[in-house]
């Protein structure tokens, strides 16, 4: 495998006897891997729920030193979902704010690219806190949690079908995300968790 280090620019190539994927298939499902046709029509298609998160790191942690608050939520009627506040590490340098988190669409935000989300989250928590925009790195991933292993409406026959070619070593990759779960619908963290216990 070749990867590229962001920091220098180097590509750089490993060698291993397997390789477990734990990217999301939105993601798996545009590398250029060893995997088959059946294999890569499995995870392409495996579709994702419109939940969204987006965390914002910030360079001080300027709800406490400003307006002393120290963990919980904010809930409010502003298109963010819930926005939290980190219940740990109080007064250190730094912090991550969750900035978004829905479980249902917030408007057109799915379908809009990663800039435009960003810039969605932090001109609606500046209302709230204008420390915001100027403290703000935002980290993204590319998705949520798979709603099943197929498109909607498929047939449980055939989601069963795509759960086990999913399940299935090949080419000495294996994986590992929670949509190759038996037990977890939406396929999550508990998905992820069945899966290993099964496996035993």
């Amino acid at each position: 495998m070749i990867y590229l280090d962001t920091k220098s620019g180097k590509n750089t190539r490993v060698t291993a006897d397997y390789l477990v994927s734990c990217m999301p298939l939105s993601v798996l499902g545009r590398v250029d891997i060893n995997l088959s046709s059946e294999m890569m029509q499995a995870v392409r298609a495996t579709s994702y729920s419109d939940s969204a998160k987006l965390g914002l790191a910030m360079k001080r942690r300027f709800w406490e030193e400003d307006d002393q608050i120290f963990g919980g939520h904010l809930y409010s009627n502003l298109p963010l979902g819930e926005f939290s506040y980190p219940s740990s590490d109080y007064f250190s340098r730094k912090g991550v704010l969750l900035g978004l988190y829905s479980n249902a669409g917030v408007g057109d935000l799915i379908n809009q690219p990663v800039k435009a989300r960003v810039e969605h989250v932090l001109a609606h928590a500046s209302k709230v806190h204008p420390q915001v925009a100027r403290s703000s790195r935002a980290r993204t991933q590319s998705g949520g949690s798979a709603s099943s292993t197929a498109k909607a409406g498929t047939p449980p026959a055939r989601r069963f079908a795509r759960r086990e070619q999913l399940s299935r070593v090949e080419n000495r990759v294996l994986i590992g995300c929670a949509a190759t779960a038996p037990f977890s619908e939406p396929d999550w963290q508990e998905g992820a968790v069945a899966r290993r216990a099964g496996r035993r």
